[in-house]
């Protein structure tokens, strides 16, 4: 009885692994689904930190994604990574150090928690110009100029 239960736990594993779609999350607080893969194309939706996507391909820095509405569109590789697989979290024990890109996506911003934190520990600084930069929005001529002029993203020269 052993033996059968084990055999049907391998034949499970096996056909889930065979069957795994791949599911990337957004790593970032937000980023556009895009109909084509770059920068300049119209933003279909805006994603948020947590959710998942469906990878259905990938084309230079760019994957094609399907969210759970069945909605498709491009994300950039910047902006996203892939879940981790619960077998290798278990495998692996108790997780007891961040890694790299959590250490790095910690370090992107403040969440609500933390500014508030910060304003009652330092009530002497005058946050109003985080505020105005949080408004600020540059026109799409405006970032294409400038990732064009700093040679960045499309228009960065191969190495």
């Amino acid at each position: 009885m052993k033996k059968l239960f084990f055999l049907l736990g391998l034949i499970g594993l096996t056909v889930l692994s065979l069957s795994k779609t791949d599911i990337l999350i957004v790593k970032v607080q937000s980023t556009a689904l895009r109909p084509e893969p770059n920068f300049f194309s119209a933003v279909k939706l805006m994603l948020k930190a947590g959710d998942q996507l469906e990878k259905l391909a990938s084309r230079e820095g760019w994957f094609q994604v399907r969210i759970s509405s069945g909605t498709v569109g491009w994300v950039h590789s910047s902006a996203v990574q892939p879940r981790p697989s619960q077998l290798m979290a278990l495998a692996q024990g108790p997780k007891t150090q961040a890694t790299m890109s959590e250490v790095a996506l910690a370090s992107k911003g403040f969440n609500r928690q933390v500014e508030a934190s910060y304003r009652q520990k330092h009530p002497e600084i005058d946050y109003s110009w985080v505020d105005r930069m949080l408004g600020f929005k540059a026109s799409l001529e405006a970032v294409e100029t400038f990732l064009r002029e700093g040679q960045l993203g499309e228009w960065k020269e191969a190495k």
